[in-house]
C-alpha cells in the first residue's frame, strides 16, 4: 500500500503524467456531455434545468482543461525537436527505414507543439493578449492538427517495421539451432566426458539465451503493438478536427480516454520503477 502511494504521489509532481490526467478528465467530461443520457443517469434526482448547468459546467471545464494543458505543454516542442536530432545523429551510420520515420514524426511533432504554443495567447481569451485573431488561430490550429495527424501516422508505420522485422528474425532460426555448434564440439573431443559435460552445459546456456531472447522479443512486439493501437486511436482526433473523418464527438472522447489510460500506465511504471 505504501509503494502504491508513493507511486501515485511521484505521478502526481510528474509534469507528463499530469497532463495525461488532465486529457483523461477532458476526456470523461466530452463523453458526458456528448450523450444526454449519461447525465440523467449520474443525477437521477436533479430536473433537466440542472441537467442542462451540469452540462455547461463540463463544457467550461473541458474549455479550461484544454487551456491549461497546452499551457503544460508550452515547451515541449524543443523536447520533440531536440529528440528527432539525437535519434537522426544516433542513426548516422545508415538510417533505416523505422529510423526515418521516426525522424519525421519527431519533427512534426515539435512543428505541432510550436503552433500550438503560438497560438496560446489567443486561446486564454484574456483582453488585449491575442496575437493573430480568431480567424488566423483557427486556422494555424487546424495545420497544427494536421501535423499532428501526420506525426501519428508516421510513428504507426515506423512501430509496424520493427514489429515486422522482429516477427522476421523470430522465423529465422540462428545456425545454432541446426546443431552446427555442437557438431564442432564434438570433433574437438565431444567424446571424453569432459567434453560431453561441456556440451551439455553449452546447450543448456543456449536454451536459456534463447527463451530470454524470445521473452525480450515478445515484450518488444507487446510495447510497439500497444504503441500502434494507441496512436491510431488518437489519429481519430485530429482526424475529425480537420474534417477528415465524422466521428460522433462521444467515440472521439471514447478514444481520448483509452490513450489517455494506456499512457498513464506507462507513465505510471515508469514512476514505480524511478523508485525501486
Amino acid at each position: 500500500m505504501a509503494r502504491t502511494v508513493a507511486t501515485f504521489i511521484a505521478l502526481g509532481a510528474d509534469i507528463f503524467a499530469l497532463e495525461r490526467m488532465m486529457r483523461l478528465m477532458q476526456a470523461v467530461g466530452l463523453i458526458l456531455t456528448s450523450y444526454a443520457g449519461l447525465l440523467a443517469l449520474a443525477q437521477p434526482s436533479h430536473l433537466a434545468g440542472q441537467h442542462l448547468a451540469t452540462h455547461h459546467t463540463l463544457l467550461a471545464l473541458q474549455d479550461w482543461l484544454n487551456v491549461t494543458r497546452r499551457s503544460l505543454r508550452t515547451f515541449w516542442f524543443l523536447r520533440a525537436f531536440e529528440g528527432s536530432y539525437a535519434q537522426y545523429q544516433a542513426a548516422a551510420g545508415g538510417l533505416g527505414v523505422e529510423d526515418l520515420l521516426d525522424v519525421v514524426a519527431g519533427s512534426l511533432l515539435g512543428l505541432f507543439g510550436l503552433l500550438e504554443t503560438a497560438t496560446l495567447p489567443d486561446l486564454t481569451r484574456v483582453p488585449g493578449l491575442a496575437v493573430f485573431g480568431p480567424e488566423h488561430t483557427r486556422r494555424l490550429n487546424m495545420q497544427a492538427q494536421a501535423l499532428w495527424f501526420l506525426a501519428l501516422l508516421a510513428g504507426v508505420l515506423s512501430a509496424a517495421v520493427r514489429v515486422v522485422r522482429l516477427l522476421a528474425e523470430r522465423a529465422v532460426p540462428r545456425p545454432a539451432d541446426f546443431g552446427v555448434e555442437g557438431d564442432r564440439r564434438e570433433k574437438s573431443g565431444g567424446g571424453s566426458k569432459e567434453g560431453l559435460a561441456r556440451k551439455r552445459e553449452a546447450e543448456r546456456r543456449r536454451r536459456v539465451d534463447k527463451k530470454e531472447a524470445a521473452r525480450k522479443r515478445r515484450a518488444q512486439i507487446s510495447a510497439l503493438t500497444l504503441k500502434i493501437v494507441n496512436d491510431t486511436l488518437d489519429m481519430v482526433i485530429p482526424a475529425n478536427i480537420c474534417g477528415w473523418s465524422n466521428f460522433h464527438p462521444g467515440q472521439v472522447g471514447i478514444a481520448m480516454a483509452i490513450t489517455s489510460l494506456i499512457t498513464l500506465r506507462g507513465h505510471w511504471q515508469r514512476c514505480a520503477r524511478a523508485l525501486e
